[in-house]
């Protein structure tokens, strides 16, 4: 329960960083690509005939559908990543003003217990309380948004 949570959590945090590092492996593989297709259209009628030749444009060609299915695989990855930051919204705006504050504290601003229960003017252990509720509540809601 708690892994699943922490993870959407993540995405919430990172989902700009995710993102980007995602388009950035885009933009290199289709510049590689490029590459490729100026590598296909090279006349080869000087060179010996063999089969060499051939295999030079074949393996080309299975580079440069290697290239557009990881295209495809890090347009979907976005595409989930998208989504798994909706649900991470939909989760957090559930929770009361307490839990979604001490939730965001912890989870994407990285304070510790102390520094938490410093600012919200409760116990350490009755935010940890409510971090655990405030996870119950939110991996119930989870379970009810997938369904």
């Amino acid at each position: 329960m708690y892994k699943i949570i922490i993870n959407i959590l993540n995405i919430y945090k990172n989902k700009n960083n995710l993102i980007s590092d995602i388009e950035n492996e885009i933009y290199s593989i289709t510049s590689d690509k490029e590459i490729l297709y100026e590598l296909k259209g090279v006349s080869y009628n000087r060179l010996p005939k063999s089969n060499n030749v051939t295999d030079i444009s074949d393996k080309i060609v299975k580079l440069i559908d290697i290239y557009d299915k990881r295209i495809q695989d890090l347009k979907q990855n976005i595409r989930e990543i998208e989504e798994k930051f909706v649900i991470a919204k939909l989760l957090i705006n559930n929770l009361a003003d307490i839990e979604k504050t001490i939730i965001l504290l912890r989870y994407c601003e990285n304070y510790r217990w102390h520094k938490i229960s410093t600012y919200v003017n409760l116990s350490e252990r009755q935010c940890q309380r409510i971090k655990n509720n405030s996870f119950k509540k939110m991996y119930k809601h989870y379970n009810n948004i997938k369904k």
